[in-house]
């Protein structure tokens, strides 16, 4: 409830264990949050985390779910699929539902990361949102989707190293305020369907060094 605090140096959640965060609880964390081998991290109902740094699948799968108005916030870096064979699951979904990270969030290191804000969500990224970052990293992907949800950074790359892809369909909205990178080194695919979906970039470059694409339906 209001006013429930755990503070910690260090947070690990793995092991197939959940922890959760509701009800206008908060957690503070001083340095790292580890998610990974079947760790979760649920928050509702108005609950807050606030952390250094973060990782969501390390070397197995790692998932954070922020919902019905929570928020998260992350003043260095956020990771997702550290390894080889790991997976990395973020979704922000719901009204009032944030998540932000001052610095960057690189999603699919050499794994697969999935990040979906939907419902009303939204994330703001300070620096670099990097979707397939390393070789060898699975097809990692961003989906923006539903009237409301909106992600905003500063620079984006999509298939930097490896492949990667960033959706925003239904009414999402997605703003890059400096530069957007598809296909850096590897494929890369942006596509925005779907009545009032947007995509507005300052500087946008396709197909830098590999096979680009950036495609818009109806």
């Amino acid at each position: 409830g209001l006013g429930t605090q755990l503070v910690a140096e260090n947070l690990y959640v793995v092991d197939n264990n959940l922890l959760t965060i509701k009800d206008k609880g908060a957690t503070k964390v001083n340095d790292e949050t580890f998610v990974d081998k079947g760790g979760k991290i649920q928050l509702s109902n108005t609950a807050s985390l606030n952390a250094k740094n973060m990782i969501l699948g390390y070397e197995g799968i790692g998932d954070l779910n922020v919902n019905s108005g929570s928020s998260v916030a992350v003043t260095g870096l956020l990771n997702l699929a550290s390894q080889l064979g790991s997976k990395g699951n973020l979704t922000v979904s719901g009204a009032g539902s944030t998540l932000t990270v001052d610095q960057d969030i690189t999603n699919g290191i050499e794994g697969q990361g999935n990040i979906s804000v939907e419902q009303g969500g939204s994330l703001k990224v300070g620096n670099v949102l990097d979707i397939g970052s390393r070789v060898g990293s699975a097809n990692s992907s961003l989906t923006v989707k539903d009237e409301n949800s909106s992600v905003v950074t500063a620079k984006t790359a999509v298939g930097n190293k490896a492949q990667g892809s960033l959706v925003i369909r239904n009414g999402g909205s997605y703003t890059d305020q400096q530069q957007l990178n598809v296909a850096q080194e590897a494929k890369g695919e942006v596509e925005v369907t779907g009545a009032k979906s947007t995509l507005t970039t300052a500087n946008n470059y396709i197909g830098i060094g590999n096979e680009g694409s950036l495609t818009i339906t109806e």
